[in-house]
């Protein structure tokens, strides 16, 4: 896989990585990517992280599903310093 972006493979089809900003949405969809899960609460580190609705909208115009992550991974960690579980869970195409 040809990219710039920080993903580490953990399977066949599934990778993961760090904060990913929206723009990297449509390098997703270049490299074949089916959908992306978001793990990170909305603005988790600060106001300049962006949120799950934007990633979503950019992903949707790039033609990749972007889903919050349900459950536990949701809840804000403010003030409990840096989350060390992946930010973003992507399927790997196919």
């Amino acid at each position: 896989m040809n990219t710039n972006l920080p993903l580490r493979a953990i399977a066949d089809q599934l990778s993961v990585a760090p904060q990913l900003m929206p723009d990297a949405m449509a390098e997703l969809a270049r490299l074949g990517f089916k959908s992306v899960i978001n793990n990170r609460p909305d603005h988790e580190h600060g106001p300049d992280q962006p949120t799950s609705a934007q990633v979503e909208a950019v992903a949707a115009n790039a033609s990749r599903a972007a889903t919050p992550s349900p459950g536990p991974a949701r809840r804000s960690s403010a003030g409990r310093g840096r989350s060390s579980s992946p930010a973003w869970t992507a399927t790997a195409p196919t």
